[in-house]
């Protein structure tokens, strides 16, 4: 009977056995992985013009995505956590089957939360499955921040892990554009470009009505210093004067980035008390002392430094004044108003099956971005930046060009490759529009003053500009 109940006893004790057996390996079959990502190598490679160019923005984070996919490219884990700045570590853990997978992880910049981002540098879409996997630059501003930086790393893993520590690499390059010398053709537009028919509006001293009018400001003779200006007395026309002459016209002279007309000049009107006369004046409590009308020339503009009226003398007299700061616009100005470095770049980051990186555009070959600069909106600046992180490619298009009406060679085409990780200046020189694109940090081919940036500007310098390419031709 024992033998008999033995071998029984061992087909129940293989038969659970057997069931146990399949039982382990699906448990041993799946393991734990902690990833570990240290984003401060995105920054590491590049050297700040000044220490705020790699600060955060406020009210900023630093977005890191963390991807797992098989070894067919499908989606097996994701998760995303917000950091305050590149400095910081961050851990992702998980559970999976045992297998090769492919990590990658992404650092983009957002304002916001992770469910409602107000704003982002990079969207990110596509995340089920490695081949429709897409990063999108939808901000490529960084005006002296990290901004518009973007870390990426990709890691093949398999049986033998259990921790895998990756430092994040830049998927940007990082590029300086630089304006020199931007007042290098001040002295042009003075000389040549102050003449031309301007237009202003304003509401007199004390508020009580609004006058429109235009002035025209001719060459005098030979003279370069020596102008006739005309039609500006606006108060005269609203009082019903006439004029012999057809317009009030004086005598004005160019000094350095002033026109001044003297006061006392007749304007050209009489009335019983004889000549109109012509007087500029600053309010001094309610006296006026009247002096010289000074009126600042900028690009396309003339600006009223002081205040300014006419007074007919005699009796009581009357008088229309008004503040400073009157602008009188060009209203077709040939001068150089704006200086633009536009480019033409990749936007948008996939990935090939083994997690290599490939850049594309989703821009047609008709559309552009850049960056635009005013003389006239700094006066104390000498040369100009804008620090901007773009993706690498086989080439980049960069153009250059000043408007309006510029008749120098004031237009630049040419092509300029980047690599991700490496740092660039677009330089525009304003003296000759020379336009260099070179690999290095900003003014390091300073041999003398040539390539040595004195200025750094604040983010209202400057705009996005989308141009067509026609614009160019």
């Amino acid at each position: 009977m024992k033998t008999n109940i033995f071998p029984c006893t061992a087909v129940v004790l293989a038969a659970l056995s057997c069931l146990f057996g399949c039982t382990n390996p699906e448990v041993e079959l799946r393991t734990s992985l902690e990833i570990q990502l240290h984003p401060s190598t995105i920054l590491s490679g590049f050297t700040a013009f000044r220490s705020e160019n790699f600060e955060m923005y406020d009210d900023s984070h630093l977005r890191i995505t963390c991807l797992l996919y098989d070894k067919d490219g499908n989606l097996v884990y994701q998760d995303q956590e917000l950091l305050d700045n590149f400095n910081q570590d961050i851990s992702f853990r998980t559970t999976l089957d045992k297998g090769s997978y492919t990590v990658v992880a992404l650092a983009t910049c957002i304002k916001g939360t992770l469910s409602s981002p107000t704003n982002e540098a990079y969207s990110i879409s596509g995340t089920e499955s490695l081949t429709r996997l897409q990063v999108k630059q939808e901000d490529n501003k960084s005006y002296y921040s990290t901004w518009s930086v973007m870390g990426y790393v990709t890691q093949t893993i398999s049986d033998d892990y259990s921790a895998v520590s990756l430092n994040l690499q830049p998927a940007t390059s990082l590029v300086y554009l630089r304006w020199q010398d931007i007042h290098a053709h001040d002295n042009d537009i003075i000389s040549t470009d102050v003449y031309g028919k301007y237009s202003a509006q304003a509401t007199d001293y004390w508020g009580k009505n609004k006058y429109s009018w235009t002035i025209t400001v001719e060459k005098d003779g030979n003279s370069s210093t020596d102008v006739i200006v005309k039609d500006f007395s606006p108060a005269l026309y609203v009082n019903g004067f006439t004029s012999d002459k057809g317009y009030n016209t004086y005598k004005g002279k160019i000094n350095g980035n002033t026109l001044t007309i003297t006061k006392g000049q007749e304007t050209g009107y009489t009335d019983a008390d004889g000549s109109v006369l012509l007087y500029g004046g600053e309010a001094n409590g309610t006296m006026v002392t009247f002096k010289d009308i000074v009126l600042r020339i900028d690009n396309g503009k003339l600006t009223t430094t002081n205040m300014f009226g006419t007074c007919i003398p005699g009796g009581d007299g009357w008088f229309e004044l008004f503040d400073s700061g009157v602008d009188f616009t060009k209203e077709s100005s040939r001068g150089i108003d704006k200086y633009y470095i536009i480019y033409h770049p990749n936007d948008i980051l996939q990935f090939s099956t083994d997690g290599t990186p490939r850049y594309s555009t989703s821009l047609s070959a008709t559309e552009n971005r850049g960056e635009d600069v005013s003389p006239a909106l700094n006066t104390s600046a000498t040369n100009i930046y804008a620090m901007h992180n773009l993706f690498p490619g086989v080439s980049i298009k960069l153009f250059a060009r000043t408007f309006l009406g510029n008749t120098r060679t004031d237009y630049s085409e040419q092509t300029f490759t980047l690599v991700s990780g490496h740092q660039y200046v677009f330089n525009l020189d304003c003296v000759s529009f020379k336009l260099t694109p070179y690999e290095g940090t900003l003014g390091s081919r300073a041999m003398s003053d040539d390539f040595a940036p004195l200025y750094g500007k604040s983010l209202s310098s400057f705009q996005h500009i989308d141009f067509p390419q026609n614009q160019f031709k």
